[in-house]
């Protein structure tokens, strides 16, 4: 199988990392979906035949979470929270599932993660190419922190002091979990799903001794040009990088991972962290985090976790990787400048 994405190319079923898969991918009403949600595409692609039923539903449940998590969409819980005084609002199961694991992986990350910087995202609009003002950004950094959202003993959320939830860096991999939970209940045996060209979830492959190749692309290249390759298998993984959504003005870089300490695009000296984990959820929120805390910080987190493992890709052009992950990666990135850190 053979898809380009934005941060990731997820290259075929084989028993050995390669460079050049061949195995094509699988192209037919009963195997693959592309569902738009969330200014995303979300594309499911499943091994096997039949699956036309699945996939119908897979894109119900899809538009069913988008109209309850996005915060663009008039009426959805995030909707409602952001714009309800402070009043408490009853939210659906997925939306309280999803606010208890965002707030309970802000404070395992200290902050790093923060679902709730709404204010600050809605202020700087990466896409117009505007740098806001001091006294701005200041302004809506003093209206974010998870202690401002509250859950009462019935289940219902409030948001205190103004704050806005935005579940962009956590949204996208609850919504591919989700899938895969589906895929396989159904009894998907082989598959694929991805959200936003940078949250993926592999399913088998089917046959023992074969992986998904996962080529992680160069932050300076094109979609076809990597600095290395990860073979998996049953595993999520998920990128966060400055070169994703940005613009450049006066010689400055301005991408979209905010710091939730100075309100600003995260100064860490990274380019870009893919994260791989069983979870989705993880992957997501955890590779935002890791960027904003940087490489030695990064490292120390995951020493005190060891619930994931990670790609960190440096400003200097140095790709550093937990230790998990050494026998699961090929490294490719020497001719267009990087190096493999010992």
């Amino acid at each position: 199988m053979l898809l380009a994405l934005c941060l990731l190319i997820v290259s075929g079923c084989d028993g050995r990392i390669q460079d050049n898969p061949e195995i094509k991918p699988v192209h037919t009403r009963d195997n693959e979906r592309i569902i738009i949600s969330m200014d995303a595409a979300v594309i499911v692609n499943l091994y096997g035949e039949g699956n036309s039923a699945l996939l119908n539903q897979m894109e119900n449940r899809v538009k069913q979470l988008e109209g309850r998590l996005s915060k663009r969409i008039t009426g959805s819980d995030i909707d409602r929270l952001n714009s309800g005084n402070g009043s408490f609002v009853d939210v659906s199961s997925e939306t309280k599932e999803l606010l208890e694991r965002a707030v309970e992986i802000a404070e395992e990350t200290r902050g790093a993660f923060d679902p709730s910087l709404g204010r600050l995202t809605e202020l700087w609009n990466i896409s117009e190419g505007d740098v806001p003002g001091n006294e701005e950004i200041e302004a809506a950094l003093g209206k974010t922190g998870t202690r401002f959202i509250v859950e009462n003993e019935a289940g219902e959320f409030a948001l205190e002091n103004g704050v806005h939830i935005d579940l962009g860096a956590i949204g996208k991999g609850y919504i591919v979990e989700s899938l895969k939970d589906m895929a396989l209940s159904a009894g998907i045996k082989t598959g694929i799903i991805s959200a936003s060209d940078s949250s993926v979830a592999v399913i088998g492959p089917e046959e023992k001794g074969e992986f998904w190749n996962i080529m992680i692309r160069d932050p300076d290249g094109d979609s076809s040009e990597g600095v290395g390759i990860v073979a998996l298998r049953n595993q999520a993984i998920s990128n966060s990088g400055d070169y994703v959504k940005y613009f450049i003005k006066d010689g400055q870089r301005y991408h979209h991972i905010l710091d939730p300490k100075t309100g600003r695009p995260a100064a860490s000296n990274l380019r870009s962290v893919i994260v791989v984990a069983d979870d989705s959820v993880i992957c997501d929120s955890y590779s935002t985090a890791l960027f904003v805390m940087g490489l030695e910080k990064g490292m120390d987190f995951y020493e005190k976790h060891r619930n994931f493992e990670a790609i960190f890709i440096t400003l200097d052009k140095g790709v550093y990787l937990t230790p998990g992950l050494k026998e699961q990666f090929q490294f490719d990135g020497g001719d267009r400048g990087y190096y493999l850190a010992e």
